[in-house]
């Protein structure tokens, strides 16, 4: 569905600059620069783009449903728990946005308060981020895992209790189950070729097949702070 794709595209953007926004208020803080980590988080940037990425997401939402009207009543029930679970999560990040943007303007110049928002606020993306309908994966300049979420281990067929902070992307693709993956050359398999090497830290748009059939529709950037963001959708 070309609509889908593009909202789900417009969404995963949104949350790459929610966290490079997030990324910069947690380095001001680290730098002992509490009053700008302060300041940014007053100007409210971050609950604007959340206010965006909410009705972003209320309308992806929206359209899946009428797409899904026509499934069977087990794919129905599914999905109308997701629409709870997504509901719940958002009212929470709306309020704990709050509270922290009210906070840091009450106390602009304490250094803990400031500090703790911050947490917060990363603590509210990484929710948002497991109730996305995408897999969402991001690595560092040295290609080492920083941030996923939970649909992006069950998307590779990655063991939660194997995956950790820092990991390599190779040892990524080694975990996770093999792919078949289309490219204008022929179709590659990740066994022999892992998708690391395929990609090469660049900008990477291909489908997918699992072992089990499952088409997978994968995408990978670049960020501006030399991150790579990898997002997979069935």
């Amino acid at each position: 569905d070309p609509e889908t794709l593009s909202m789900r595209k417009d969404l995963a953007r949104r949350a790459r600059e929610q966290m490079q926004f997030l990324g910069r208020v947690v380095e001001l803080r680290a730098e002992g620069k509490a009053e700008d980590a302060a300041e940014l988080v007053r100007l409210q940037t971050g609950r604007q783009r959340m206010d965006s990425i909410r009705s972003l997401v209320q309308k992806l939402r929206a359209h899946e449903q009428y797409q899904l009207s026509t499934r069977v009543a087990l794919f129905e029930e599914r999905s109308q728990r997701t629409d709870r679970i997504v509901r719940v999560a958002l009212i929470a990040a709306i309020a704990l946005v709050a509270l922290a943007g009210m906070l840091l303007f009450r106390h602009i110049y304490r250094r803990m308060e400031a500090e703790r928002a911050a947490n917060n606020a990363f603590d509210l993306l990484s929710s948002t981020m497991d109730n996305l309908s995408q897999g969402v994966a991001v690595f560092n300049a040295q290609r080492e895992l920083i941030a996923w979420n939970t649909r992006y281990l069950e998307l590779r067929g990655l063991d939660p209790a194997r995956v950790r902070a820092s990991m390599s992307i190779t040892e990524v693709d080694q975990h996770s189950a093999a792919l078949t993956v289309a490219l204008p050359g022929g179709d590659v398999n990740t066994q022999t070729t892992p998708l690391a090497t395929v990609h090469a830290g660049a900008a990477f748009d291909a489908e997918a097949v699992k072992p089990d059939g499952t088409v997978l529709s994968l995408h990978g950037r670049r960020m501006h702070n030399g991150n790579y963001i990898m997002t997979l959708a069935d």
